[in-house]
């Protein structure tokens, strides 16, 4: 009963348009879990290894096709293509060339180039970082976690040929 008639005293007391000043105090003081929360940065998990930089000077170049996905790809360079069931040291060869590019010009197609031709050797199967992935459900004691490791196929590319 006493408590009620100090908290109306209080407010009575307050002018309008301000708060009372417990009000006041636990606005401005932050929880401990929010200053966890703010101090530490997000971090992003790579998917796929880094991609080949896009430098085109000097040498030859080309962007291949592979299923839904693009690679700007240089002789010599390694890529990671989604997993097929491929074995070790065995030669594959791109159909799909979109551009081509050396020292003294680029051809693009429309929408694809016939007359070139990109070699590789099979180096064999990686797998990319686990992803965890954690189901949560509040008082109910149900918590499941997955994990997933995406598997590449690694490639080296041997040869980039004009016909």
């Amino acid at each position: 009963m006493v408590e009620k008639e100090k908290a109306k005293s209080r407010k009575a007391s307050s002018k309008p348009g301000e708060t009372a000043p417990a009000e006041t105090e636990a606005k401005s003081a932050p929880t401990p879990a929010s200053k966890q929360a703010e101090s530490k940065p997000v971090t992003s998990i790579k998917r796929q290894p880094k991609p080949a930089k896009a430098d085109t000077s000097g040498g030859k170049y080309a962007v291949v096709r592979d299923g839904s996905f693009q690679y700007l790809v240089r002789e010599g360079n390694q890529i990671y293509l989604q997993r097929r069931g491929l074995a070790p040291a065995s030669d594959l060869e791109f159909k799909e060339i979109l551009l081509y590019g050396d020292e003294q010009k680029v051809e693009v197609g429309s929408p694809l180039l016939n007359n070139i031709a990109v070699k590789a050797k099979v180096i064999g199967e990686v797998k990319d970082k686990k992803v965890r992935t954690v189901k949560f459900r509040k008082r109910e004691g149900y918590r499941r976690s997955i994990g997933h490791r995406q598997k590449y196929t690694a490639v080296k590319i041997e040869a980039i040929t004009a016909t």
